[in-house]
Order: C-alpha cells, then structure tokens, then sequence
C-alpha cells in the first residue's frame, strides 16, 4: 500500500519559509522599518566606521555571514539560524531589486 502525500500540510522549508516571511514582515518592520531604511542606515554607520561605502545588499551578506560564523560556533540543528538566513536572503534580494531599478 502506497501512502498518501498531503497536498494541504507544508514541507517543512515551506514551513520555515513561511516563518521568515512573517518575521520580515511583520514584527521586525514595525521594530527597525523596512529593510531598504533599516539596511541604508546601517550601511551608512559601516561607511564611516570601516571608511569604504557600504551597500544595503552589503549589510544584507553580512548578516548572512554573522549568522553563518554562530552556526560554526555551535553543533547540532539550530532551526532559528536557516530561517534568519532565508529572511537576510529575502530582505538582500528586496532591497537589490529596488536599488536597481528594476
């Protein structure tokens, strides 16, 4: 007997995408704006603190790799880790798009 697949449930990384989606969307807009202000200002503080311009795709690698240097620190599944990198990923496209221009 073959089992039946759910066309309802969500895989689990549409599940964790999902849960980026709402994160970048919702709570963290509200907290810092959206991610072409709250990445801009960030990269504008990077700009005079390292002295070389910043771009908000920049900020968005960053992250990227903060999140990237915490996972190699640590064994062991850590879910929080793919979700905030998935939404980095997300905001890094966003606010690549709108820069340019298309």
């Amino acid at each position: 007997m073959t089992k039946k697949i759910e066309t309802t449930s969500e895989s689990p990384r549409e599940k964790m995408l999902s849960e980026a989606a709402k994160i970048i969307s919702g709570e963290r807009d509200l907290q810092y704006g959206g991610p072409e202000d709250n990445f801009q200002r960030i990269a504008s503080l990077w700009s005079v603190i390292f002295d070389r311009n910043f771009s908000k795709e920049d900020v968005a690698m960053a992250m990227i790799a903060v999140k990237l240097a915490r996972f190699s620190s640590n064994y062991g599944f850590q879910p929080d880790t793919w979700t905030d990198i998935a939404g980095y990923a997300a905001c890094g496209y966003e606010v690549g798009l709108i820069d340019s221009g298309e």
